[in-house]
């Protein structure tokens, strides 16, 4: 088996619902607090689609299960941001603002690599939904050694992923940027233009997390070491 990227970009459209799914995660991402919300709903499916089952249900079917994941997968973002965006505050002060060219290169540089940290540690994470194992990181590093080329790929699928779904934003803006100036003296028309643009918007915003979550489940589905944690877990 590997990892299908036909597959990961065509899951958010599965199961019926298609845009309005999406765009209610989108939504309901963007409402404080609530946002906690889809962000759970994401990391159940992530873990549902490492066991097999690669289904995309209700936004709200396990709305206060999927609140507390959210809330525990934000924290785990945040422990784990946090020494990344010191070392970034500490290079700022060192380099000074002489150097801006070697220091965005070192932010770049430092990006990726908290990219790469935050995608294996989101797949640990979905072993049990605990904080701790987002800061496993003994854990991570298992997960990559099992295949380090499997890891990159995954890695770079999710990247194409999230490319493919941008192009499909900028789009959805440059027909908005058209199309807007025609309606300009029909308020109505403008207005219903604009909601509708906004509710493409959110639908591929929410699409194309949905579609990496589905990369990342289809590699922890591959990993011999997540199925053992996953088991040690249910005993």
């Amino acid at each position: 088996m590997s990892i299908d990227i036909v597959k990961a970009i065509k899951a958010p459209w599965q199961n019926g619902g298609g845009f309005w799914r999406m765009f209610l995660g989108a939504l309901v991402f963007c409402i404080p607090i609530l946002g906690f919300i889809s962000q759970g709903y994401l990391m159940e499916y992530l873990k549902n689609v490492s066991e097999g089952k690669d289904e995309l249900k209700n936004i709200f079917e396990h709305g206060s299960q999927s609140f507390v994941i959210g809330f525990k997968y934000i924290v785990g973002f945040i422990l784990l941001l946090i020494p990344f965006a010191v070392l970034m505050f500490i290079c700022a002060l060192l380099m000074g603002k002489d150097n801006r060219l070697i220091l965005e290169l070192i932010y770049q540089v430092l990006n990726i690599i908290f990219m790469l940290v935050l995608f294996v540690m989101t797949v640990n994470f979905c072993t049990d939904h605990k904080i701790a194992s987002f800061l496993d990181f003994k854990s991570g590093v298992s997960i990559i050694k099992e295949s380090p080329v499997k890891f990159i790929i995954a890695c770079l699928f999710s990247f194409v992923v999230q490319i493919l779904y941008t192009l499909c934003l900028v789009v959805v803006g440059i027909v908005l940027a058209i199309l807007v100036p025609l309606f300009i003296k029909i308020p109505l028309f403008g207005i219903i233009l604009v909601l509708v643009m906004i509710f493409f918007a959110g639908a591929f915003m929410f699409a194309s997390a949905v579609a990496t979550t589905n990369i990342m489940g289809q590699y922890a589905a591959e990993s011999a070491y997540i199925t053992q944690r996953k088991q040690q877990n249910q005993n």
